[in-house]
């Protein structure tokens, strides 16, 4: 996990647990499908995730799966970018004109 990850993993669970939401319950609870959290509490997450991106999120990232567990939500807040290599053109392509 990246430290900014870290770091909102453990505001995330600061902020559930001054909530009142068991400890017990965050570690490895699907917390949407087994309606751990109210409805409240969710939007709660919500804000704190649009918070951290900057940005609204949209209603296709608003799915059951990226809010179930805290490492879902968690992955919504700082997804991993993989860093491309540039496109490479065939050698035919790339020599200059002389």
């Amino acid at each position: 996990m990246s430290a900014a990850r870290d770091d909102f993993s453990s505001r995330l669970r600061a902020n559930l647990l001054s909530m009142g939401v068991d400890p017990v319950v965050l570690e490895g609870a699907q917390l949407a499908t087994e309606q751990v959290l109210s409805s409240l509490l969710i939007l709660e997450i919500i804000l704190l995730v649009e918070a951290e991106l900057g940005r609204e999120l949209t209603e296709a990232e608003l799915t059951n799966e990226n809010f179930d567990t805290l490492d879902a939500v968690c992955r919504l807040a700082h997804p991993l970018v993989t860093v491309c290599e540039p496109a490479r053109l065939p050698p035919e392509h790339s020599a200059r004109p002389g």
